[in-house]
């Protein structure tokens, strides 16, 4: 039985939509790739800029603790009590909030703020022209405190103790 060219017709019509089909279908999984390439390298942009970010804001607190003092509880000095208590705000400031790389603060600012942290902490004298102790000063900022021991339990772990066996 022959086919009339109708059914021909519709045949080549139905084979010419299953290629626009596979070709639609093939275009739509090649511009899904381009658009996940698209999407991973913006990723890798952002994260690069972000890393970038992270690193100069080192200058910024090189520069916050540019100005600071030791403290001297028998002879304070205001103005380094301030310096040193603003220092501390920021750094503090931004470990908590991951601004800066926690492996550079640490190596970079970690024992001169841990001291300067122990120093103002432990003195009860009040700061001349402000009626507070160093200490109460310095619990103004409760991010201070949760830095100092996030920053501690860090550091802890950045430092392995290493043992000799004898023998």
């Amino acid at each position: 039985m022959p086919l009339d060219s109708e059914i021909l017709a519709a045949i080549g019509a139905a084979i010419g939509s299953l290629f626009c089909a596979y070709f639609a279908f093939k275009s739509s999984n090649i511009a899904q790739k381009a658009l996940g390439t698209t999407k991973e390298m913006f990723e890798s942009q952002q994260e690069t800029t972000k890393e970038m970010f992270r690193r100069q804001n080192v200058i910024d607190l090189h520069s916050a603790w540019k100005g600071v003092n030791d403290i001297d509880p028998n002879d304070l000095n205001t103005c380094d009590v301030i310096n040193a208590i603003n220092a501390l705000d920021l750094t503090a400031l931004f470990w908590n909030h991951d601004i800066v790389l926690k492996d550079i603060m640490l190596r970079s600012f970690w024992r001169t703020f841990k001291d300067l942290y122990d120093v103002l902490n432990d003195c009860r004298e009040c700061v001349q022209g402000k009626n507070v102790t160093c200490r109460d000063l310095l619990h103004h900022s409760p991010e201070i405190a949760v830095a100092y021991r996030s920053m501690e339990k860090d550091f802890g772990k950045l430092v392995k103790p290493t043992t000799i066996n004898g023998g």
